[in-house]
């Protein structure tokens, strides 16, 4: 199972997030999911603030273009990615 899929408006990426990490990074595939780890905590939207801000700098892209659309209260999180370049997704490993 791979942890995105093509959508209308890019791609769709499955994540786990684990907050409160020693340092920010995309550490592989758990489970069929992304799994970001974030130095934030989870107060007041600051993790996903960095999820967003972590991939959009990933791919070089502004981060409007990367948006929450599912699970901003938990750790299972839906991302919509607004790219056309699927080799930039297949890289964020």
């Amino acid at each position: 199972m791979t942890y995105y899929k093509k959508t209308a408006d890019g791609f769709l990426i499955e994540a786990k997030v684990v907050t409160r990490s020693s340092r920010s990074a995309v550490t592989g595939v758990l489970g069929g999911r992304l799994k970001i780890c974030l130095k934030s905590p989870p107060v007041e939207g600051r993790a996903n603030d960095e999820l967003t801000a972590l991939i959009a700098e990933r791919f070089g892209l502004p981060r409007k273009d990367v948006v929450i659309v599912r699970g901003r209260g938990c750790s299972n999180k839906k991302i919509v990615i607004r790219t056309a370049n699927e080799n930039l997704l297949k890289s964020l490993l």
